[in-house]
């Protein structure tokens, strides 16, 4: 029975340390082994820009100023906002800004950003669909950095992280 036990303890020291520093370091080790330059140029096109938000009437209006106001917000089509059953007047904080490319969308019920992203994207107009979260204000540059990837056709998702 002791060396079950024992047994099941390696087993699972083993997985930790595999999921903590084994799978980090492989995946590490494979990205530099089997790298890949990306090609990147100036993104020919215009993407929409979707927004999943729940009780952000604080931050929403300054994160979607901070893009309309960015110097490559010509590359945004639409910007698609769903407010997840918010109770704080989420979609009332944006009536002051008068851009056509906004369009806000409420969800009675609160179901969970999954669901409401899932709502939202086939909503999206251009080929490229640009994810982000209310909180984080775009810095200038943001858009052209992350869209220059898909100059590349082997790259079909690209992660601001």
């Amino acid at each position: 029975m002791t060396f079950l036990l024992s047994l099941l303890f390696w087993a699972s020291a083993l997985a930790l340390f595999h999921i903590y520093v084994g799978y980090p370091l492989l995946i590490r080790w494979l990205s530099r082994a089997f790298c890949q330059p990306v090609h990147k140029a100036p993104f020919e096109g215009r993407c929409s820009l979707i927004i999943a938000a729940y009780n952000e009437a604080e931050t929403l209006p300054k994160k979607t100023e901070s893009v309309l106001q960015s110097s490559n917000n010509a590359l945004i089509g639409e910007i698609i906002i769903g407010s997840d059953g918010s109770t704080d007047g989420t979609e009332t904080a944006l009536e002051h800004l008068q851009d056509p490319r906004i369009q806000v969308r409420h969800v009675a019920m609160r179901r969970g950003k999954p669901s409401v992203l899932n709502e939202l994207i086939p909503l999206a107009k251009h080929e490229v669909v640009v994810l982000t979260d209310a909180r984080q204000p775009f810095a200038d540059g943001t858009l052209e950095a992350l869209l220059s990837n898909f100059a590349d056709p082997q790259v079909g998702v690209v992660s601001g992280e």
